[in-house]
């Protein structure tokens, strides 16, 4: 909620939208961190669960196929990106979708 204060200060209005953390640090409330976002666009900047086994957002592991497999959500929709022999390829796949999909609010980590 400061982030949203600090932009009501900042700007003289209430934000009308949700007010983004650029770095994904919801402490960091600095004014130079901070960008009015969509709701969609909001979520494509959140961070990689703690269920997240492989480490890389829009990565996992598919035992049967014994590969790397890489996806990304967008227009409320899973998209499958491919299998792949390593991690790093299948990480390459996500970054380079979430650019194309998501732009500047695309995170890789």
């Amino acid at each position: 909620m400061a982030h949203r204060l600090i932009w009501l200060i900042h700007y003289g209005k209430w934000p009308a939208k949700f007010v983004d953390h650029v770095n994904g640090d919801g402490l960091d409330n600095r004014l130079v961190n901070l960008r009015l976002a969509s709701h969609a666009e909001n979520n494509r900047n959140c961070r990689t669960y703690r269920s997240n086994t492989s480490g890389i957002k829009g990565v996992s592991f598919h035992r049967t196929w014994n590969k790397w497999q890489a996806h990304i959500q967008t227009d409320g929709k899973q998209r499958f990106l491919g299998s792949f022999k390593t991690k790093d390829e299948a990480a390459q796949a996500y970054r380079e979708a979430s650019k194309m999909y998501h732009g500047e609010f695309g995170r890789f980590e």
